[in-house]
């Protein structure tokens, strides 16, 4: 199975939150995870700030930045976590894919393939659930470097971004 170009690596045996028709699970060796439903609804809690409207998990990438979609609503929007910055890049999950797809650009901007290769030369593949984490976090004053990444979970790193906002 593939999507976006990207070949499922570890599947979960579940509906993907993006697509009830797409298997959840790592693609790419990490680049890019798509979360079950209920996976994305513990995401959602972890958000601990207020994001302005209610939004589903549906994706992300191999250092936490998420791809958000409304309930109500076909746009797709990518949350820069570490900056607490989001905005809309795709009219819907068709679009989404053929951004990710057609655009070595944008794929690169989005999934931020140099660094995943750097950090995935050092740190092996991901994991479901697990997601590639700068120590210390640039919210907490890290520097990015892709040398100083290790591995943690996606919830645990959500929870601490999100108290690093509150406590700022």
């Amino acid at each position: 199975m593939r999507w976006s170009e990207l070949e499922l690596s570890e599947a979960v045996g579940q509906p993907s939150a993006l697509l009830a028709s797409l298997p959840a699970g790592v693609y790419g060796d990490g680049l890019l995870t798509l979360p079950t439903a209920e996976d994305a609804a513990l995401l959602r809690e972890s958000l601990e700030w207020d994001l302005g409207r209610e939004f589903v998990v549906v994706a992300h990438n191999a250092f936490g930045d998420l791809f958000l979609r409304p309930p109500d609503a076909p746009g797709v929007w990518y949350l820069w976590l570490q900056y607490g910055k989001g905005r809309q890049v795709a009219a819907d999950v068709t679009a989404l894919e053929q951004l990710l797809a057609s655009s070595p650009e944008d794929r690169s901007k989005f999934l931020e393939t140099e660094a995943f290769t750097h950090v995935k030369g050092r740190l092996g593949v991901l994991p479901y659930g697990k997601v590639y984490t700068h120590l210390p976090i640039p919210a907490l004053g890290g520097s990015g470097d892709p040398d100083r990444c290790g591995s943690g979970r996606l919830d645990v790193y959500l929870s601490i971004v999100s108290q690093s906002f509150s406590a700022s």
